[in-house]
């Protein structure tokens, strides 16, 4: 079959050593049999893309197959902590590519902080597509390289605006799903503040916009009491960190902003 490996090199001798440790599903050379994705992963503007094109013979391989369930998720997970990869004995992993590596929202997923279900259901969301991972030799000696293209400038302008769209479109659905099991409740965040870099520290800045005006009551370690009313909630991860609760009133910004070190507990009620 045909597989693809999009990159800024040409490869027609891969390696399976040099790749991440903890990436999804373990060490080994990342293809997809998706021509259309391999050629979308393309999407950095100003460097030379290749797309280098194999075929390769799955034929008496020891080859493991994921779907979309819990046992994909807890092999990632696996992977993406560093522990020992408990496939390594198989020759070739094939398998759904997780949307939060496309799409940079890794850090809530593998936070530790949601239930393997509502991780299962943030992992749901979204385009799917397959990834196949070469992880022995024996794999390796049966891929053979067909020739690369380069793709050009127009091609990469395309492929980046039609990863943002799909990244727009991505996370409005992320947040929406992320306030159903989160937010939405009213939830204690004081379990949350101490593990902000780790669930949300992916992006500098990570936002959730809810549908319908939320009531917040912020309790800060001195005993004081803030209640506003938000239209969205930014958690910001920087030198100096802080979540900002802003609403928005005829067009101009209302933001409480405070260091994610004060607060006590913070609850979000419907309103």
């Amino acid at each position: 079959m045909k597989v693809y490996h999009a990159g800024f090199n040409r490869i027609e001798y891969p390696d399976i050593k040099s790749g991440r440790i903890n990436a999804d599903f373990g060490q080994g050379f990342y293809l997809s049999p998706d021509y259309d994705f391999a050629k979308n992963w393309g999407n950095s503007t100003g460097k030379i893309v290749f797309l280098n094109e194999y075929n390769f013979d799955d034929n008496n391989l020891k080859i493991k197959t994921f779907e979309k369930n819990e046992e994909w998720f807890e092999y990632i997970i696996n992977n993406r902590f560093s522990k020992k990869d408990y496939l390594d004995d198989f020759d070739v992993v094939i398998g759904p590519i997780a949307n939060d590596t496309i799409f940079d929202t890794l850090g809530v997923i593998s936070s530790n902080l949601l239930s393997k279900k509502e991780s299962l259901k943030l992992l749901n969301i979204g385009p799917n597509y397959t990834q196949i991972v070469i992880k022995s030799q024996k794999a390796l000696n049966n891929l053979n390289f067909i020739r690369f293209t380069i793709l050009d400038e127009e091609d990469i302008i395309k492929n980046h605006e039609l990863f943002k769209k799909q990244e727009e479109e991505y996370q409005k659905q992320f947040s929406k799903t992320v306030e159903t099991f989160m937010w939405k409740k009213g939830n204690n965040m004081g379990k949350y503040t101490p593990e902000l870099k780790k669930a949300f520290g992916i992006k500098s800045e990570f936002k959730i916009v809810f549908e319908n005006k939320k009531k917040v009551i912020v309790e800060f370690n001195d005993g004081s009491v803030d209640e506003r009313i938000v239209d969205y909630i930014d958690v910001v991860e920087g030198p100096i960190s802080s979540i900002e609760f802003t609403e928005n009133v005829e067009g101009s910004d209302r933001t409480m902003s405070t260091g994610n070190c004060n607060i006590k507990k913070v609850t979000i009620q419907d309103i």
